[in-house]
């Protein structure tokens, strides 16, 4: 499937998630399930809050992507075998490139808002599982 197709079709089921207070594995999981790949799954993703679209501020959800993220991100430490093992090691290096990234951007908000102390919390446990992995 088309990249921006694909791109289209998350962030428009996101948003639908998002809005209904879904669990945010419930998207990703299902498209796993479905068998989208998760290096994909994830560029899609990352592009998407890369984008900085203003959506998820009209919906009064600014970190719903990267909670996602974070979700998506925590299922590949925890079972990693949902990447192909030659495929592996450079996936786990773009997510701590991306983890990296997403941790500063995370700074750049207000830290005392406990939604933002969660999930930088949440991203360095991944992060240091990342860096773990064999």
């Amino acid at each position: 499937m088309c990249l921006c197709i694909k791109a289209f079709l998350v962030k428009y089921l996101e948003f639908k998630t998002c809005n209904e207070d879904f669990s945010p594995k419930w998207l990703f999981s299902t498209l796993l399930e479905v068998g989208v790949d998760l290096p994909q799954l994830h560029e899609t993703y990352h592009k998407l809050y890369r984008s900085k679209d203003l959506c998820w501020k009209t919906a009064r959800k600014p970190l719903h992507l990267l909670n996602v993220i974070v979700a998506l991100i925590a299922a590949f430490v925890e079972s990693p075998s949902l990447v192909h093992l030659n495929e592996r090691r450079a996936f786990t290096t773009k997510c701590l490139d991306a983890v990296a990234g997403y941790l500063v951007d995370l700074q750049s908000c207000n830290s005392a808002d406990p939604a933002v102390q969660a999930l930088s919390s949440e991203f360095k446990a991944v992060q240091l599982k990342l860096e773990r992995l064999p």
